[in-house]
């Protein structure tokens, strides 16, 4: 649950998927593509064993271009059809959560802000959501704003 809201603490998109719908992507320049989502960094959250398919879908995805990173304990084991065997997941580095992309740069206090982004027709539109009791001042595009609570805001482009 903390990396989830270290995540979006930091304006970090993210879904959670389970590894069948690993199995099932697409990987092509630098993407892994499940329906028209499409995801640039792969977070692999710290865990005992992992299916041989989802290693083999997290490798393609690396030698595709798509940063694969993981928190907590690596996977130790491998489940096959048939067995449980090591597995060999030292490639894999460890998160360094600044590292992952932003949907947007602001600075202030952006605890609790929370901020969604569409495009469309090259044309990206951001919403954000102040979720404290107080208004945030904060600063997007070098403009400030103020954010008050509970209410959904379209931010400048």
């Amino acid at each position: 649950m903390r990396l989830v809201l270290d995540c979006l603490d930091r304006q970090v998109g993210l879904h959670i998927l389970d590894e069948a719908m690993l199995w099932r992507a697409r990987c092509q320049r630098g993407e892994l593509r499940i329906g028209q989502a499409r995801y640039t960094h792969v977070i692999v959250p710290g865990s005992l064993v992992l299916h041989a398919r989802t290693f083999a879908a997290l490798d393609r995805a690396a030698r595709a271009g798509v940063t694969v990173r993981r928190t907590g304990t690596a996977p130790r084991w491998e489940e096959t059809t048939t067995t449980v065997r090591p597995a060999r997941f030292q490639w894999c580095a460890r998160l360094d959560l600044d590292t992952l992309p932003r949907l947007i740069d602001w600075r202030g206090r952006t605890r609790d802000l929370r901020c969604t982004a569409w495009e469309r027709d090259g044309r990206i539109v951001r919403l954000a959501m102040n979720l404290s009791r107080a208004p945030r001042r904060i600063t997007v595009n070098d403009r400030p704003l103020t954010l008050p609570p509970g209410a959904v805001h379209i931010l400048p482009p």
